[in-house]
């Protein structure tokens, strides 16, 4: 899995039984991911390593392709890759009028929707085998509470405070409305149904 950060998603697929490398270019990530027990660890950039053709039979970018400048090339050395009959797994934020000082701070690029995100991925020569947004919920809190105090020139130390304060577990009756939420859309993926919005993509694709 490319960015990797600090293991905690690759620990969950190592978990469901998968064999997994976890490549991330901050040394805490990676210390973070050891401590979590994951063995398998490349601390370098995605542009400093070589990769092998046709040798690897998965890759995971989970909320990745927002960070790279040059989409298409990071993509296609990923296919370039890939075995044959190989999977891509992508996660992204979704939607550009979601746009914030968040996006900023984070380093990102852009932001996607399905259409865009699928068109790039068909163009290296990838066939789609699933689509759909993810957090169903998230675009109306994200554009008042991130967008709107953008364009409003909010301070940005409120913003990572803000954001901050997001990022925490909720308990109680939200948490509880929140993880019926998060487990039906999660039966409606393993169904391969589509959302039709959201604050993220899924897609899945295969060479």
């Amino acid at each position: 899995m490319w960015g990797g950060g600090n293991g905690f998603v690759s620990l969950e697929i190592k978990n469901n039984g998968y064999e997994i490398t976890l490549l991330e270019p901050g040394i805490c990530g990676i210390l973070n991911a050891k401590k979590r027990g994951l063995k398998k660890l490349i601390c370098a950039n995605f542009n400093e390593i070589d990769l092998y053709p046709n040798s690897i039979p998965a890759v995971g970018i989970f909320d990745v392709l927002e960070h790279i400048q040059n989409d298409y090339e990071f993509l296609n050395k990923i296919y370039q890759g890939l075995i044959p009959g190989g999977k891509l797994y992508i996660t992204i934020p979704a939607y550009n009028f979601l746009w914030s000082d968040e996006d900023n701070i984070a380093g990102h690029y852009r932001r996607y929707n399905l259409y865009q995100l699928e068109s790039i991925v068909k163009k290296i020569g990838l066939e789609i085998e699933y689509f759909t947004y993810i957090f169903s919920i998230l675009p109306i809190p994200i554009f008042l509470f991130r967008t709107l105090p953008t364009k409003l020139n909010l301070q940005k130390k409120e913003t990572q405070k803000r954001t901050n304060n997001e990022h925490k577990t909720r308990k109680g009756l939200t948490g509880i409305i929140l993880q019926k939420i998060w487990n039906s859309e999660l039966k409606a993926i393993s169904k391969q149904k589509s959302i039709p919005f959201g604050g993220s993509c899924l897609l899945v694709a295969k060479k």
